[in-house]
């Protein structure tokens, strides 16, 4: 009955991760070591950018949807 009232909720351990810099997906507990953290000008833009909306969180339906035909 639960199950009716509030739906199923999906929660997982950890999501893919994307990186909105270089489009590089990876696994946030490995981290990350972006290639445009290299480039001097990318740099001074990313300045005045909130550093935790560079990287957006994949739920597994959407990496999926990447290999759909």
């Amino acid at each position: 009955m639960v199950l009716r009232s509030f739906g199923l909720r999906e929660e997982y351990a950890e999501m893919i991760q994307l990186c909105r810099n270089c489009r590089c997906l990876f696994w946030k507990s490995i981290g990350h070591p972006c290639i445009a953290d290299q480039d001097p000008e990318f740099q001074e833009k990313l300045e005045n950018v909130d550093k935790s909306s560079l990287h957006v969180p994949i739920p597994p339906q959407a990496f999926l949807k990447f290999f759909s035909l």
